[in-house]
């Protein structure tokens, strides 16, 4: 039943993310990635507990996404890649980074998901100046401990 489930889903995610895509031909790139991107956290997020069930039981998700047509992986790829040509993503972005991304906002279990999913989006976006990770030494730290 679960498989049968997961399968519909996809087909229907398939052709979500078909919609999403071909909207983007006529959206900026920047707006036709945070689209899916969104998209792809909110349904996940909607989702979790079939697909923990489904990988904790060795179902590999990834193939049946390929399977039933959804390749989200490579749709979200050239869209973050347009994105970024565009200048609406930062250019140091990569897609492991959003799969990171991605696993961190699924596993944010709190009161206002898509609060997150907003702060992630900001923080994807190219920054004006250059930010300064300051470096300190780790005597400060043992200091402040």
């Amino acid at each position: 039943m679960a498989t049968t489930e997961l399968f519909r889903r996809l087909a229907a995610e398939g052709a979500m993310i078909e919609r999403l895509s071909s909207d983007s031909r006529r959206a900026a790139p920047g707006t036709a990635f945070f689209a899916l991107f969104t998209r792809l956290i909110q349904e996940g997020t909607t989702h979790r507990g079939l697909a923990e069930a489904l990988a904790g039981s060795g179902f590999d998700i990834e193939a049946a996404a390929s399977a039933a047509g959804c390749n989200v992986s490579d749709r979200l790829r050239r869209l973050l890649t347009e994105a970024q040509a565009a200048g609406a993503v930062d250019p140091a972005v990569t897609f492991a980074d959003l799969k990171a991304l991605t696993a961190g906002c699924l596993a944010y279990d709190g009161p206002d998901p898509d609060r997150v999913i907003e702060v992630i989006c900001r923080g994807l976006r190219p920054v004006s100046g250059k930010v300064t990770c300051w470096r300190l030494p780790a005597f400060f730290l043992i200091i402040f401990l």
